[in-house]
């Protein structure tokens, strides 16, 4: 039988394991770093073109979201439970910041919107882009033609005519609003069948939950942040990236880079069709990686394709179409 005193105890902490994720203050903490993630998505994937943060599994705003949180959850415990933010806030923040920090990424906006206009900006007679001009609708992209003429050349002061891209901003956002409620929809109908049937392991929860692992409660260890493995894996990616770094600046510093062409060795049909192949090493991503082990499997099987469909003499350009059917390979 339980004592008194750890009846009253289990009593005080029942509501810290039944308060809700979704607070006003985890909205607006979410709001603030969203905001600083747009900015730094935008700056980074849309004007300079550096890094293309949100294309890692998972994106590095929501990682550093969360990072942040974790690391600032021992002072903000100090000052109070009304400052101290539970896991399940944590964890709702991540998520918040994950996904709204891919909306004006490259592989939305980016693509999205100047792809609308590029049959009435660069038709010719030569390549027939005005006969697609047809089969993309108004409201999908601007009607006045200045408006998509600055979109590729810029305007003069650099002002945008933000009343040509009111309604088709409105249409993509409605447009991508119904896109992430059916997703929801069908993860909800899928849930049990994927939880309680095929027992999947959601292998991309794992991070967020060993981050904020020792943040419920009163308690504050976090062991994350204590585990030595995690430590050398980190510093070896920091340090490999500060050479990389440097170097850009001085190029008197040795560094070992991102990624070297191997297929310049192949300069024999069919081998040649394997130009350009990179191989890349990205320690940061290493631990990241076997998180995506569908899509590494379907890179290398589509790089074996190349030299095999030349060989047979079906010289076809593009093929086997990485891109295209990587994508069709996340989605799936």
């Amino acid at each position: 039988m339980p004592t008194p005193t750890k009846q009253v105890a289990a009593r005080r902490q029942e509501p810290e394991r039944l308060r809700p994720a979704l607070t006003v203050r985890s909205l607006l903490i979410g709001t603030v770093l969203l905001f600083g993630a747009v900015l730094w998505v935008r700056h980074s994937e849309l004007l300079v073109h550096t890094i293309n943060l949100t294309e890692a599994t998972p994106p590095v705003p929501a990682i550093a979201a969360l990072l942040l949180l974790a690391l600032l959850h021992p002072l903000l415990r100090r000052l109070g439970p009304r400052f101290s933010l539970t896991r399940p806030e944590m964890v709702l923040i991540y998520f918040f910041v994950a996904i709204g920090a891919i909306m004006p990424s490259l592989a939305v906006v980016r693509m999205a919107l100047p792809c609308a206009t590029v049959p009435f900006y660069f038709a010719t007679p030569e390549n027939n882009m005005a006969a697609l001009q047809e089969h993309i609708p108004s409201w999908l992209r601007p009607d006045d033609p200045e408006a998509i003429r600055t979109l590729w050349e810029a305007s003069e002061g650099g002002r945008v005519p933000w009343r040509a891209w009111v309604g088709p901003a409105l249409h993509w956002t409605f447009f991508l609003t119904v896109l992430w409620a059916t997703a929801l929809c069908l993860t909800a109908l899928l849930r049990k069948s994927w939880m309680e049937e095929e027992r999947l392991s959601f292998p991309l929860l794992y991070l967020p939950l060993d981050i904020t692992e020792g943040t419920e409660g009163g308690g504050g260890e976090m062991p994350f942040f204590r585990d030595p493995v995690m430590w050398v894996g980190f510093l070896l990616a920091v340090v490999f990236n500060i050479f990389n770094i440097v170097n850009s600046f001085n190029p008197a510093v040795p560094a070992l880079g991102r990624r070297y062409d191997i297929g310049a060795l192949f300069t024999e049909r069919p081998w040649s069709a394997l130009q350009p192949l990179f191989i890349s090493h990205r320690p940061e991503v290493i631990g990241l990686g076997y998180l995506v082990l569908s899509a590494i499997s379907y890179q290398l099987t589509a790089i074996s394709l190349q030299p095999g469909a030349v060989a047979l003499g079906w010289d076809v350009s593009g093929f086997p179409f990485q891109q295209e059917q990587g994508g069709a390979s996340a989605i799936s």
